[in-house]
């Protein structure tokens, strides 16, 4: 509801999975938003294009070898690129690119779980 403070968008922070709202004048791509439980900063990006982000890429990551955690082991060994970031470029190239970096980076943290930035 307008004007009652809690509108805006619901985030979940990439580090910690805490729950924040960026309060909806301030929502919009790229915000730069902290996190109120570890104080990570990182970019907003739209809940809606998240969701349907992170949908495509669970199909990526069924087609990575070792499944979807293979990359989440990956990212949290600060291997990801090395192992899985040809793989990734290619999908954000391909089907990945009807979305922001913003979105894509939400949505990737989305679907290997909160932890350490890929980016």
């Amino acid at each position: 509801m307008e004007g009652d403070r809690m509108s805006g968008w619901r985030l979940d922070c990439p580090g910690c999975g805490a729950p924040s709202l960026l309060p909806a004048p301030l929502a919009r791509e790229g915000a730069r938003v902290r996190c109120p439980v570890c104080a990570r900063v990182f970019p907003a990006a739209d809940p809606a294009g998240v969701e349907a982000c992170a949908r495509a890429l669970e199909e990526w990551l069924g087609g990575e070898p070792g499944g979807r955690e293979a990359p989440a082991r990956a990212r949290d060994e600060e291997r990801f690129w090395r192992d899985h970031g040809a793989s990734f470029l290619d999908w954000r190239e391909g089907p990945g690119a009807a979305w922001s970096a913003e979105t894509a980076r939400a949505a990737l943290s989305r679907v290997l779980g909160p932890g350490a930035s890929v980016f």
